[in-house]
C-alpha cells in the first residue's frame, strides 16, 4: 500500500513539473523545439528563441535547504560567466521547483565519434577546455559531482571547437547516483556524500581525459576504483598526461593530482604546437606578401628611372636652349 502511494505522489509531482513547464514556456512566448523529456526528478526540453536554441530544466527539489544552495549556484554562474562552463541565462523558482535555461549546442563529448575526424578538432584542447571549465567552478567554491560525457557541451564557432562543462544538478541535490560510471569510489560508497568534495570532481576529471586520450576507462574501471592505477612508462608528452590524468583517479583523495597540475601538461605540448602553427601562418603570409613587395619595389625602379630619364631630357632641353641662345645673342651683337 505505502509502495503505491509513494508511486501516485511521484507521479503527481512529475504532472506537477510538466504543468509547470509547459505554462513557463507559454508565458514566454518560446517555441518548443522537441517534447519535454523526463529524468527521475528532472524534466528538460528545447526551446528556440531569437533563432537559438536553448536547453530549459525544471528541477524538483523537496528540502527547502537545497534548492536556496541550487538558486545560489545557479545565479553564481549567471553572474560569473566562463567561456568553458555554459551560460545560464533564465532562473526561476516555481514552488518546489527550480526552472533554469542554458546554451543548447547539438554535439556533446558523447558524440565524439563524430566530429573527432573534423579538420579543425584538436581533442587536446577540448581536454584544456574541461579542465579550464572544472578550475574556475572550483574557484567559485562549486564542486560538479556528476562530471560525465553528456555534460561536456561542444561548441564550433570560428572553425574552433570548444567544450563547455553543463549541468550541475547533482551537486545541489547533494545524492549521487550509483549508476554514473565517471564518479569516483568515495561517492558510490557513500551517498551521504560526506567524504564528497572537489576531490570528486579530479576522479571525474581524470576518467574524461583518460578517454580523450585513448586509453579504455570503462574496461578498466574497476581496477581504478579499487585503487590499482596502471603505470604509464613512457616518457612522451602524450603518456605523461594520460599519467596525470590516471593520478586524478587515485583510490585516496588527498593522493590525487589537481586539474591544475594536469592543465600544465597539456599547454606545455599544446605551445610548441601553436608556435608551429603561429610559423605557418607567418610563413604562408610572407608567401602572399613576397610577390606585392617585389612587383612594388619593381616599379619603385621603373618610376624612379622613368623620371630619371624625364630629368636628363630636361636637362638637355635647357642646355639645347641655353647653346641656341647664347648663338642667337652672338649673332645680334654681330650685327
Amino acid at each position: 500500500m505505502q509502495i503505491n502511494q509513494d508511486i501516485l505522489k511521484g507521479q503527481n509531482q512529475m504532472k506537477k513539473q510538466m504543468d509547470q513547464i509547459q505554462n513557463y514556456i507559454k508565458d514566454k512566448g518560446y517555441q518548443l523545439v522537441d517534447s519535454i523529456q523526463k529524468n527521475k526528478d528532472k524534466l528538460t526540453c528545447t526551446f528556440l528563441k531569437q533563432r537559438k536554441q536553448f536547453r530549459l530544466k525544471g528541477v524538483f527539489i523537496q528540502q527547502q535547504k537545497y534548492r536556496e544552495q541550487f538558486l545560489k549556484i545557479l545565479k553564481t554562474i549567471q553572474k560569473n560567466p566562463h567561456q568553458n562552463v555554459a551560460q545560464i541565462y533564465e532562473v526561476t523558482q516555481k514552488d518546489d521547483i527550480i526552472i533554469y535555461s542554458h546554451e543548447q549546442y547539438r554535439y556533446t563529448l558523447q558524440n565524439l565519434e563524430e566530429f573527432k575526424n573534423e579538420p579543425n578538432f584538436n581533442m587536446k584542447q577540448i581536454a584544456i577546455d574541461i579542465l579550464n571549465g572544472i578550475i574556475f567552478l572550483h574557484s567559485l567554491g562549486i564542486s560538479h559531482l556528476n562530471l560525465k560525457p553528456s555534460n561536456i557541451l561542444i561548441d564550433y564557432k570560428g572553425n574552433k571547437f570548444q567544450a563547455k562543462i553543463a549541468d550541475l544538478y547533482y551537486e545541489a541535490k547533494q545524492e549521487c547516483d550509483e549508476d554514473q560510471i565517471y564518479q569516483g569510489p568515495e561517492q558510490l560508497k557513500n551517498m551521504n556524500t560526506r567524504n564528497v568534495s572537489f576531490q570528486s570532481d579530479y576522479y571525474s576529471v581524470g576518467a574524461l581525459l583518460c578517454e580523450i586520450l585513448g586509453f579504455d576507462y570503462k574496461k578498466n574501471r574497476e581496477n581504478i576504483q579499487q585503487g590499482y592505477i596502471p603505470i604509464i612508462e613512457d616518457t612522451t608528452d602524450d603518456s605523461l598526461q594520460l599519467s596525470f590524468s590516471l593520478d586524478m583517479m587515485q583510490y585516496s583523495q588527498t593522493r590525487r593530482f589537481t586539474p591544475a597540475q594536469t592543465l600544465e601538461t597539456f599547454q606545455n605540448d599544446n605551445q610548441p604546437k601553436q608556435q608551429n602553427e603561429n610559423c605557418k601562418l607567418i610563413l604562408a603570409i610572407s608567401l602572399l606578401i613576397l610577390p606585392i613587395l617585389i612587383v612594388v619595389l619593381f616599379s619603385n625602379i621603373i618610376i624612379n628611372s622613368i623620371k630619371l630619364q624625364l630629368r636628363q631630357q630636361k636637362l638637355r632641353i635647357l642646355n639645347f636652349s641655353f647653346i641656341f641662345r647664347n648663338k642667337y645673342v652672338k649673332e645680334i651683337m654681330k650685327v
